[in-house]
């Protein structure tokens, strides 16, 4: 699938993605950032309160980032269209997101690790094909629930 990047001044790798929003059973827009340097998925702490989503570990952890050491805890994204694509039941860490990335989630690898990822800077389109590395390269923890609704090259 074709996904058409949503980057400012070309820094880094932004898409449009859907998050499910329990309190009313539908989809909504958000960008997010692809970060191939993050080993989970990073949702912000105003989208998780949101969201409501759950605490999966109730001891608040530390994760050290490019920019700093911070206070995170876990939690389970319940649904995300990525394309035509949906994931499901997505681990991810909850915390506080520099306001300047103006983004409220990171992808992370725990994520992207679903699939080859081609990025045409000339089409400003980033192309996902789905193709799962190995296991044996991942944390099984980390799995997500991919369903097969998606359609390799067609455009959204």
């Amino acid at each position: 699938m074709n996904l058409k990047l949503e980057n400012k001044n070309n820094s880094v790798l932004r898409i449009e993605v859907g998050i499910w929003i329990p309190k009313i059973q539908s989809f909504a827009k958000s960008i997010v950032i692809f970060d191939t340097g993050a080993y989970k998925t990073i949702v912000d702490e105003e989208l998780a309160a949101l969201l409501e989503l759950p605490v999966a570990i109730k001891k608040r952890v530390s994760i050290v980032t490019a920019t700093g050491v911070f206070a995170t805890r876990s939690s389970v994204l319940p649904r995300m269209l990525l394309g035509k694509a949906t994931i499901q039941n997505i681990p991810v860490n909850v915390m506080k997101l520099p306001e300047e990335l103006e983004t409220r989630c990171i992808l992370g690898m725990n994520v992207l690790q679903e699939y080859e990822i081609n990025i045409s800077s000339f089409d400003k389109t980033v192309k996902l094909i789905h193709r799962p590395l190995p296991n044996e390269y991942f944390r099984a923890d980390y799995s997500i629930n991919l369903t097969a609704d998606e359609d390799d090259g067609v455009s959204i």
